[in-house]
């Protein structure tokens, strides 16, 4: 008893590379994804709300694989990966943090479905000497118009902690459109962020009615058939 006690303190209580607590997690629609840009720069208005970002897939879940091709010195390798599609802030807004390269930025044309940032056990397993400025793309790519990798994240627990982290790619694609909108609102002010969100969604979005969950609420159910 004391041993199964210790893991689940262990599972709720480690850090696992991101920010998962006052997330609030709104899904989308296709009418949401058009009008996305203009509801996170009026979200981001409000004192209330500290970051607005979007993904295609939910943290805590175990995301879709597929092909990606990277060009070696020896070569086109292919390998398939965990896949996500991020909004630009999504780094940011979760507090991923970055062990090489840089950022997702709108400044940089070919960031849009052309960069790639990879995580640490990527890197690891691809073995390159030079990791960011490698070609790299996915695999319906031609080796000839591949994109580049940006950047190296440290190691995050995007699944739950009954896996281990397994080598991961996230790309900017807006036009794949984004299942779910996530929202850091401030501790001390969440009644006011749901009330403001809800009041803009309203104000905006005519196709969807809103609702949220709380990130830390869908990984206390991750674990819940632990504890039981």
């Amino acid at each position: 008893t004391l041993i199964v006690l210790q893991q689940l303190s262990f599972m709720k209580n480690k850090d696992l590379g991101f920010t998962k607590d006052q997330m609030m997690l709104v899904p989308m629609n296709q009418e949401v994804n058009e009008k996305f840009e203009t509801l996170k720069n009026e979200l981001q208005a409000n004192s209330s709300i500290l970051g607005v970002t979007a993904s295609g897939q939910r943290l805590g879940n175990n995301f879709h694989q597929w092909g990606f091709k990277v060009k070696s010195d020896t070569g086109i390798v292919d390998i398939t990966p965990s896949n996500v599609n991020v909004d630009y802030d999504y780094l940011k807004v979760y507090g991923i943090k970055l062990k090489q390269g840089r950022d997702f930025s709108k400044t940089h044309a070919s960031d849009k479905g052309k960069a790639f940032i990879i995580n640490e056990s990527f890197a690891r397993e691809l073995g390159l000497k030079e990791t960011v400025g490698t070609p790299a793309g996915h695999d319906w790519y031609h080796s000839d118009s591949l994109g580049t990798i940006i950047g190296v994240a440290e190691d995050f627990n995007f699944n739950s902690l009954h896996y281990k982290v397994n080598t991961l790619s996230m790309v900017v694609h807006p036009e794949w459109g984004y299942s779910e909108m996530s929202i850091k609102v401030d501790s001390r002010n969440v009644a006011e962020a749901i009330a403001v969100t809800k009041e803009l969604w309203d104000k905006n979005i005519t196709t969807f009615p809103f609702s949220y969950e709380f990130l830390d609420e869908h990984f206390d159910v991750l674990y819940r058939s632990d504890e039981q």
